[in-house]
Order: C-alpha cells, then sequence, then structure tokens
C-alpha cells in the first residue's frame, strides 16, 4: 500500500514536471547556478583537504594529541576531530567523518556548515549586513557545542569502551587523483540534490500548495513571504537564506530565521548526509538537526543586540563589504598565528620525545 502511495506520488511530479516545465526549468537552472557560483568553490577544496589529511593520518594525530582532553571527558579518541573537521570542512563533510569513524551518534553536531560559506555567502553576499556575522557564527557552532554536550553523556562510555585507547586508523591509501574524483563525485550529489529541492518547492508554488500552507498561519499574523522562505529552507538551506535576505523584516528577526535555517540544514543536506550515514542513525540525525536549528534561532536572537544597537532592516552593502575585509583580514591573522603555533607545538613536542629518548637509551627487546 505504501509503495503504491510513493508511486502515485511520483507519477502526480511527473505529470507536474511537464504541466509546470518553466518554472521548474528556471528552479534548476537557479540551483545549479548556486551550486556552480557559491557553493562547489567553497566547499569542494575542504572535501579534497579532508580525504587528504585521512590518507597522511591528520586525523589520527589530532585524535592522539586531544586523548587527554578526551579521556577527561570520557568521550572516544575520535570524537574531538569530528567535530573539529566537520565545523571546518562543511556539509556534508562532517557526516562522512563521522560515519568513517563510527560516531553516527554524534553526527548532528559535527556535520556543520563551512565558516567560508557562512560568511561569504551567507553574511556578506546575501544578508549584506556585517552585524549578522557574528551572531550567526556563534549561534550556529556554540548551538552545535551546546548540542554535543547534552547528547553524548547518552553515548560516551558505549563509544567509549568500544574503542578505549585506540586512535582511529588510516581509512584509505588513494592517490591524489582518485581523492579528487571521489570529492568531485560528493560535490555533484550534493548539486543534484539541490536541484531536486530546488524544483520540488517550483511544483508546490505553481500548484498552489504553498499558498494553501500559508492561509491557516496568515491568521496568526505571519506573512505568506515569511512562510514561502521558511518553507524553501526547509527543503534547501541556501536557497532558504536567499528567500530569507529579501524579506522586509527587521535585520535581527532575519538572522535568526537564517540561524535556523543554516543549523537545520534542510532535508537537501539531510539526503547528502544519508550517503553515509546508517539507517539506524537518519531518524536520530534528523530531530537533532531540527534541535539544533532551534537553539541557533534562539542564541542569534539574544546575541544580536551585542552586535548591534536596534532591529534596522539594512546596512549600506559597501559598508559592510568595508567590516567583512577587516574581519577576514584579522581572521587570516589569527589562522596563521594559530599555525604557527601549532608548528611550535609540534617541534616542541618532537624535540622533548628525541630528549627523552637519548636519555632513556633506546628500548630493550627480549
Amino acid at each position: 500500500m505504501q509503495k503504491n502511495r510513493l508511486s502515485l506520488l511520483l507519477f502526480a511530479v511527473c505529470i507536474g514536471l511537464v504541466v509546470f516545465s518553466d518554472a521548474c526549468l528556471s528552479a534548476a537552472k537557479e540551483a545549479l547556478s548556486v551550486w556552480w557560483n557559491s557553493v562547489l568553490p567553497a566547499l569542494l577544496p575542504f572535501s579534497i583537504f579532508i580525504s587528504l589529511a585521512d590518507s597522511a593520518g591528520l586525523l589520527a594525530l589530532f585524535s592522539a594529541l586531544a586523548r587527554p582532553v578526551s579521556r577527561l571527558l570520557r568521550l572516544p579518541d575520535s570524537a574531538i576531530p569530528c567535530m573539529l573537521f566537520g565545523a571546518v570542512s562543511g556539509f556534508p563533510n562532517g557526516a562522512r567523518l563521522c560515519a568513517l569513524y563510527g560516531m553516527d551518534a554524534i553526527a548532528a553536531c559535527c556535520n556543520l556548515c563551512s565558516p567560508v560559506f557562512l560568511i561569504s555567502v551567507v553574511s556578506h553576499g546575501m544578508l549584506r549586513d556585517a552585524r549578522a556575522l557574528w551572531p550567526l557564527l556563534l549561534s550556529h557552532y556554540g548551538s552545535a557545542l551546546a548540542l554535543a554536550l547534552c547528547l553524548l553523556p547518552a553515548q560516551r562510555r558505549r563509544d567509549f569502551l568500544h574503542r578505549k585507547g585506540s586512535a582511529p586508523a588510516v581509512q584509505n591509501r588513494d592517490g591524489l587523483m582518485e581523492m579528487i574524483r571521489r570529492s568531485l563525485s560528493i560535490m555533484a550529489a550534493v548539486g543534484g540534490c539541490m536541484v531536486l529541492f530546488y524544483v520540488l518547492m517550483a511544483l508546490l508554488e505553481e500548484a498552489g500548495i504553498v499558498r494553501l500552507i500559508s492561509l491557516p498561519l496568515s491568521l496568526l499574523g505571519i506573512e505568506p513571504d515569511i512562510v514561502r522562505a521558511l518553507l524553501h529552507g526547509v527543503f534547501e538551506f541556501s536557497g532558504g537564506c536567499a528567500a530569507i535576505a529579501t524579506l522586509h523584516i527587521p535585520l535581527r528577526l532575519a538572522v535568526a530565521f537564517t540561524a535556523f535555517t543554516v543549523s537545520f540544514g534542510g532535508l537537501c543536506v539531510f539526503l547528502q548526509s544519508r550517503l553515509f550515514l546508517s539507517a539506524a542513525a537518519a531518524k536520530p540525525y534528523l530531530l537533532q538537526k531540527l534541535l539544533h536549528g532551534v537553539l541557533a534561532a534562539a542564541l542569534s536572537y539574544l546575541l544580536f543586540p551585542c552586535f548591534a544597537g536596534g532591529n534596522v532592516a539594512a546596512m549600506n552593502p559597501a559598508d559592510a563589504g568595508y567590516y567583512i575585509d577587516n574581519a577576514l583580514s584579522g581572521g587570516s591573522i589569527l589562522l596563521a598565528s594559530s599555525a604557527a603555533l601549532c608548528a611550535v607545538y609540534f617541534i616542541g613536542l618532537a624535540l622533548t620525545r628525541g630528549k627523552r629518548q637519548r636519555v632513556n637509551g633506546p628500548a630493550q627487546t627480549p
């Protein structure tokens, strides 16, 4: 019976593709444009880097370095690296890392939006206001950390017992071209998911379903444009963020809506994550991402007054670009300083181990 219903639904979609072909074609072109101009440049380098880092054993090294903190928090050794690299690399690489290292239970906390995408595309390109940057960054990553602290106690002991004392092994030894090919295939799947949900959203609009959903909500004072933007965000987060940016609402409210959309990720990101996550982890993941979105929206709404004095609707894009450039310059300096500190730390660690070996002498084998 369920299979018959699905067949009827897919048949109706096929009819809609024919009847509303112009709208669907425009939606597909828009999705591919966003994917090509924004998503692919922002995510592809990080996807390749994750493959290289895994092959070179960098994740295992970070797991070993973070082991004292992991032991203190009674976490698996791979939990902290998955959260760190998932936050840097963006959707869906966080889910990919969690699947590689058996951390499906916290995939919702590790599968995060790339800071490059948040800064350059969402804050600077869509909202066009520098004041939206820090509330979005802090709410997105802060709520993920808070959610992880709530979720991990239920899973940490079981995972810790399964993985006690062991760092993750190197997962693949493929060549560079194979890693690039795999990363491109992942990005192609991301683009396909975006086209699918852009077209579905266009079908819902053309068929009048979005209007029907908006009618009861309009009685509560919620405008149809807001319903449309949020519904688009539920399907696909980048298009939802773009739709939210066009609303004539206070910036504080727009930032809260955007924080929810980015943190939830939409069904598009969920479908991308299903490429890596098991079927058993899919339902908890979706519920946890929904909670992540709610927490991020509330946190961004509370944090916004700390970075802006009032509920103004917009800032001059030229001024926003000026402040964004300053923020990016400061971030570059911070990143360079962090790299230098890490290099000094590793050099000091190597010198310390060499000194211990010289003092204690070579290990005696029986």
